[in-house]
């Protein structure tokens, strides 16, 4: 069954005034929520600081009571210096404060900038997909087409298969499913990129601040 929802919802656009509620009463069943990230560099430990998203309290709290389910994602940093161990423990004991990830602990699977993958940092997001999953949370991996391409010319990937894949591949009429996985196989497809979620409720209530996407699921 093909579900609405509300994808990538973090503290860069959602606000205290952010209408859930008002997602809900246009069909959104769902919000693929961030629940944790990195921040500064930690000049004491020389490497990231491993935080939560400033949102993701208040947010699960209100997707909560406005009737919808919650996935919960965390921003994997691929630099060397953070270990799996570290990023994936620091989720769980985040979604554990709320109940739980909800529907999905889902890892967000994309370069930043200069923050981009190689070989040694495709094993810690393994790593990281099995740690969750031994926590007993179904586990799902959310990229693009064609940053799974990439990470295919790295390393073997084909562990890939064994988690739930979200895609966002935005302005198409159906998205391109990469392999490992096979067309038609995705737990959620992003397909809207920014400003598309102001009818749902989402309108940047700062300069600068986009709009959320949508998303469409078989849940």
């Amino acid at each position: 069954m093909t579900i609405l929802g509300i994808g990538d919802a973090s503290e860069y656009d959602t606000f205290p005034t952010t209408e859930w509620n008002k997602a809900a009463s246009m069909g959104c069943k769902f919000a693929i929520v961030r629940a944790t990230t990195t921040g500064a560099w930690n000049y004491t430990t020389q490497k990231p600081t491993v935080r939560a998203d400033a949102m993701f309290n208040q947010n699960t709290l209100k997707i909560a009571q406005a009737g919808m389910d919650s996935l919960s994602y965390c921003w994997f940093d691929p630099r060397p210096q953070l270990t799996a161990m570290e990023q994936a423990t620091f989720f769980v004991e985040t979604v554990e404060k709320v109940g739980g990830p909800g529907k999905m602990a889902v890892v967000d699977v994309e370069k930043t900038g200069m923050i981009v993958y190689n070989a040694a940092s495709i094993l810690r997001l393994r790593a990281w997909c099995e740690i969750v999953a031994q926590a007993g949370y179904k586990v799902g991996i959310y990229s693009y087409p064609s940053g799974i391409d990439e990470l295919a010319i790295m390393a073997d990937i084909s562990w890939m298969k064994d988690y739930q894949f979200l895609v966002a591949h935005w302005d198409v009429t159906a998205p391109r499913i990469p392999l490992p996985w096979h067309p038609g196989c995705q737990a959620a497809w992003q397909y809207t990129a920014y400003a598309k979620g102001a009818p749902y409720g989402f309108n940047p209530s700062a300069p600068g601040k986009p709009g959320l996407r949508i998303c469409l699921a078989v849940m």
